[in-house]
């Protein structure tokens, strides 16, 4: 289990760094062209992995593969929204919201017979409330709802994404991931013919994003052999992967100065308590 969970955490930390990237480069460029190239970097480089380590060749059919199906277009949809809404309002404010998409693997993980400790059911309410408090200054701040709104269609989309990527880690995790990047590169050279937009584009941004795609690669591979893990939980391990936004706030204060409202510490506060929780 604590393979696990460092496994679950780690991908959180690639997860952020990604988001951060991601939300960067949307402000100056469409969220669609960001995503189109940096998954059709991360599908040629996770396809040579797998091919070399020879997942490719020894496939076992199954409905792994519809789940690795449902997670590239869940996920893909979801950075888009994603992008949208770290471009559009405050990183300190949108990755809490869309953290909040962890509800959706951690009740599938309940349903499907999990049970917590009451010191993780308490942790895992903190975590919520944190979440809460943190994104509370954003519905009443300059930025209005439309950010919110993507945030949150982000949360629901990316927590069905990574549900679908657990389950498709059970047949193969790589081939999953291949399966995952191809539903959005395949979409690439299409763009590509028709959008001026996606075909000027200079070396250090094709660099930039391949960068995202790659990173976020690594975090699903991290999360998928996090849940190969004999006798690991989707429940806790979806909790500990969702801290990515932890590191997507402290990039954004860093990097874009971005000054927290006093509630939002707060909020954090909470939900690195209820993390604090989990995974004790």
């Amino acid at each position: 289990m604590a393979i696990a969970n460092i496994l679950a955490l780690f991908s959180s930390l690639l997860w952020g760094t990604s988001d951060f990237l991601g939300g960067t480069a949307s402000r100056n460029r469409p969220a669609w062209v960001v995503l189109l190239w940096s998954q059709a970097i991360a599908f040629v480089a996770v396809a040579l992995v797998a091919g070399i380590h020879g997942d490719l060749t020894h496939l076992h059919p199954g409905v792994w593969m519809l789940w690795a199906l449902g997670a590239g277009l869940c996920g893909a949809t979801g950075i888009i929204c994603l992008y949208r809404a770290l471009a559009e309002g405050r990183m300190g404010v949108v990755s809490p919201i869309v953290a909040m998409g962890v509800l959706v693997p951690f009740t599938a993980g309940l349903v499907a017979g999990e049970h917590l400790t009451n010191q993780h059911t308490l942790g895992v309410v903190a975590a919520i409330i944190g979440i809460v408090l943190a994104s509370a200054p954003e519905v009443t701040g300059s930025a209005g709802w439309r950010p919110v709104a993507f945030a949150i269609a982000a949360a629901v989309l990316l927590g069905f994404s990574m549900l679908a990527l657990a389950r498709g880690a059970q047949g193969s995790v790589l081939v999953t991931l291949v399966i995952m990047r191809a539903v959005t590169a395949l979409a690439l050279p299409i763009a590509y013919l028709r959008s001026p937009a996606v075909r000027a584009l200079p070396t250090r941004v094709l660099l930039l994003y391949g960068a995202i795609g790659v990173i976020e690669v690594i975090a699903n591979l991290t999360f998928g052999y996090a849940y190969r893990v004999p006798g690991a939980s989707l429940s806790l391990i979806s909790v500990l992967g969702s801290l990515y936004p932890i590191s997507t706030v402290l990039f954004a204060a860093i990097v874009h100065k971005e000054r927290m409202a006093a509630v939002q510490y707060v909020g954090v506060t909470f939900a690195l308590v209820g993390v604090s929780l989990v995974s004790a």
